[in-house]
């Protein structure tokens, strides 16, 4: 897609995707490499709780991440669907 003079390209979008996407991979790839709880003696419960508290919130993270690439895609190929169809009413001359 050509940039139509505005200083935007659909193809812009995927810059936005792209380190959205990182990020979520990346998180979603510490999930399994989790150090063992530490000993921290009577506060061990607090502590555990801590990190169940940060595992959660980066897991949030991951899916929020997920759900803005989708729409950034979705919103991508909307963008090229009405160009296309708008160019189509003129007559392929856009």
């Amino acid at each position: 897609m050509r940039n139509d003079g505005s200083g935007f390209a659909v193809h812009d979008l995927g810059a936005v995707a792209r380190p959205l996407t990182g990020g979520a991979d990346a998180l979603g790839g510490m999930a399994d490499r989790h150090p063992e709880a530490p000993d921290a003696g009577a506060s061990s419960a607090g502590i555990a709780a801590a990190l169940s508290s940060i595992a959660t919130a980066a897991s949030g993270i991951v899916r929020s991440a997920v759900v803005a690439v989708a729409r950034v895609e979705a919103g991508a190929q909307s963008y090229v669907d009405i160009d296309e169809a708008g160019g189509e009413l003129f007559g392929g001359v856009l």
